[in-house]
């Protein structure tokens, strides 16, 4: 394996779009990783969190009121840290609101409380992101590389949709203890790690992972790839989705980073982007 803090993955799909960079994952040195898109022209996106009945089954539809949600002018990354901490943060430091009130605890920005890396949840995927317009994203020109993780044609799998309607992809990546090495086979360059899952569309269909490894890392990834069908307005883009918060009642939030942002979205909202302070005389 490699000793890589830090895996790019990449796609490559039929057709004249070759390989594409699609997202990169990086371990940070006190445990817990930061998911960015650095691969991508958008800049202007909208962050939020969007609640969630997990008692409900099937797709919801959830009005636009209802999403807790800024606009940035920048890229953001989805940060995951080890007592179960997520919250969106600036791409490059210091341009989004982020962290937490030192007396609250709460997030100053967009953020909320999920399992512990040590307990992560088994729901869903610890993070996903959708992609459509591939021929806008920066090209793999090593996909060998022992840095780059890549999810090839025989790779993908269909998201509910068939192969003459897909026109995006699905990443869905999931945290495991690494005790889940012991179910873990090499495959070509490649590390293999077959799951069924009971609440997966497909339910109980064995689903074959590639493992993301970050040394040093408390947690394995793990991470799937799924054609899809999307009918966002734009060209091309990416959202990011991060875990999600539970209560007792069994509702909730899931973090959502949506690039680049529809209008829609951006009606009435504040922004999440730093400002800094103007000088006084």
């Amino acid at each position: 394996m490699s000793n890589s803090q830090s895996k790019t993955i990449g796609i490559v799909i039929d057709g004249a779009v070759g390989a594409r960079k699609l997202t990169k994952i990086v371990g940070y040195g006190a445990q817990g990783f930061a998911v960015v898109t650095p691969y991508h022209s958008a800049r202007s996106g909208f962050v939020g969190k969007i609640p969630v009945d997990y008692d409900k089954i099937g797709s919801v539809n959830v009005p636009y009121d209802e999403i807790v949600g800024f606009t940035a002018e920048s890229r953001v990354k989805l940060s995951y840290h080890p007592d179960g901490f997520v919250q969106f943060s600036g791409e490059a430091q210091g341009t989004v609101i982020s962290g937490r009130d030192p007396q609250s605890g709460e997030p100053k920005g967009i953020g909320l409380m999920s399992q512990p890396l040590t307990s992560p949840i088994r729901s869903g995927p610890t993070f996903g992101i959708t992609a459509w317009g591939l021929q806008d994203f920066a090209a793999l020109d090593a996909p060998e590389s022992d840095s780059v993780v890549v999810f090839g044609p025989d790779d993908m799998y269909f998201r509910g949709t068939t192969p003459t309607e897909a026109n995006g992809i699905i990443l869905e990546v999931l945290a495991f203890p690494q005790r889940y090495w012991a179910g873990v086979r090499r495959r070509g360059r490649d590390y293999v790690l077959t799951m069924a899952f009971k609440d997966f569309e497909a339910s109980r269909a064995a689903i074959d992972l590639k493992v993301i490894d970050l040394p040093g890392q408390d947690v394995l990834l793990a991470g799937f790839a799924s054609h899809a069908h999307v009918g966002f307005p734009s060209t091309s883009g990416w959202v990011l989705n991060g875990p999600g918060s539970r209560g007792v009642d069994g509702k909730g939030h899931v973090l959502m980073g949506f690039y680049p942002r529809e209008a829609k979205l951006a009606e009435g909202r504040s922004t999440l982007d730093r400002i800094a302070p103007s000088s006084t005389p």
